[in-house]
């Protein structure tokens, strides 16, 4: 086992994630319209993620005036390089970002919800930095503070469990945990009166969260494109009355108890 670089804490979920058994499954080839054709057979290199290299052979029977031929084909591609003209301005994602908002504010006939997730355990892409970008993209605007939101815990079939690989969905659990943490949310103030941009925090996942919270990814999800928010707003001067007052009074206890109700 290796430590995952995508996942600060835990194993990585490619040490054990066998592409070639899924793609070779009677299941998956049936799908595909592949049964009668030979395995398919991959190769993975560089699994330390230097350049993000891939190699994989693509095996498949054709058949060229009545006869069956077999074709393989090598094929190789690589993420990152070292090969950029010093000289050459390379845009960020804020500059997408604004790209995306700026098409989707020319839809008058529509709303448009944009949703960003980052796993608060990701270890390439850092949860500050992110939401450092985000902030930029509404040039350091926020709209409100950030807020809790929950989902609902429910428990996963042991069939399930014993099945998943150990990476993937590492906080599923065979009991029903009711409503729990999902992570912050955060809207951004941008200028558009069509579109709405939410920061979303996912607790306890990796890089790719649906791999690593696949419940919790999933409700983000279902709120997107239901159009509904993840928690409720907070009452007026909510940070500025006094500690007693804000755990004793119970101030932050009924916010807590009306966003629990948010699943």
């Amino acid at each position: 086992m290796y430590i995952d670089p995508l996942n600060a804490l835990g194993p990585s979920s490619f040490g054990d994630a066998d592409v070639q058994s899924y793609l070779n499954s009677s299941a998956v080839r049936r799908a595909l319209g592949v049964e009668h054709s030979l395995p398919y057979f991959m190769e993975i290199g560089n699994n330390g993620y230097d350049q993000y290299t891939i190699e994989y052979v693509v095996v498949c029977h054709v058949k060229l005036n009545s006869k069956r031929k077999t074709l393989y084909t090598l094929h190789r591609y690589s993420a990152c390089n070292d090969n950029v003209d010093s000289n050459e301005t390379l845009p960020s994602m804020i500059d997408v970002w604004r790209d995306v908002i700026g098409l989707a504010s020319k839809r008058n006939d529509r709303n448009t919800e944009i949703m960003i997730l980052n796993g608060d355990l990701d270890g390439i892409v850092g949860l500050k930095g992110t939401e450092r970008a985000v902030r930029e993209i509404g040039h350091g605007v926020v709209s409100e503070q950030r807020r809790l939101w929950f989902y609902n815990a429910s428990g996963t079939p042991d069939h399930v469990l014993m099945k998943k690989s150990i990476g993937w969905g590492p906080t599923l659990r065979s009991r029903d945990a009711g409503s729990q943490i999902g992570g912050f949310v955060l809207r951004v103030g941008i200028p558009s009166d069509n579109v709405r941009l939410r920061f979303v925090t996912i607790r306890e996942a990796g890089h790719m969260t649906p791999a690593y919270a696949p419940m919790k990814t999933l409700h983000t999800l279902h709120a997107m494109f239901e159009e509904r928010e993840l928690a409720p707003q907070f009452p007026e001067n909510f940070f500025d009355v006094s500690d007693d007052e804000f755990y004793n009074s119970g101030v932050f206890a009924d916010w807590v108890v009306d966003a629990r109700g948010y699943l």
